[in-house]
């Protein structure tokens, strides 16, 4: 992802100073790096081992301590957030089935509405969503589903077959 559409996420999230970034896809840490260029302290959780590595190192590299990643899954995230926090993510767009640790396989779209249940059952709901899903997932839907607001929607058009929907959810 380049960077100017990490730095996009981050806004949409409506992340500030004070305020914990959750990235629960992580993957080699875009939206973690721009997160802490931004003064927001952040976290950055990968199922990957080696991606986390990666992210890690991406982190170490570019940051000023405010971040951090860690091992883990979207659907059962090593942490509960008892401070203000936000959630800003583009979630995995393979098509095809992906790992998710230990319940085997599924799609992407699929793992993003199981991560949006996962959040419901919070003791602190994340009251700002920012996101970058591919267009099919229907963000609107999954909003109001889940109790939030879409409130700003933007398209991009990738390529032939990949239009990212980005969007900013609030409860």
């Amino acid at each position: 992802m380049r960077t100017s559409f990490a730095k996009v996420i981050v806004n949409l999230s409506g992340a500030r100073k004070g305020e914990m970034l959750i990235d629960p896809f992580c993957g080699v840490g875009g939206i973690i790096i721009e997160a802490e260029r931004m003064g927001v302290q952040s976290m950055g959780v990968e199922i990957d081992r080696l991606i986390a590595r990666g992210a890690a190192k991406n982190i170490q590299e570019s940051g000023s301590g405010l971040a951090e990643i860690v091992k883990g899954t979207a659907l059962n995230l090593p942490i509960r957030a008892k401070e203000n926090y936000v959630i800003a993510t583009d979630p995995p767009y393979d098509r095809a089935v992906i790992p998710v640790g230990e319940k085997g396989r599924t799609t992407s779209k699929i793992l993003f509405e199981q991560f949006l249940e996962e959040i419901q059952s919070w003791e602190i709901k994340p009251k700002r969503i920012g996101v970058a899903v591919p267009k099919e997932f229907n963000l609107p839907l999954l909003a109001e589903k889940y109790g939030y607001k879409l409130v700003m929607s933007s398209y991009q058009q990738v390529h032939g077959s990949l239009t990212r929907h980005f969007g900013a959810m609030r409860l």
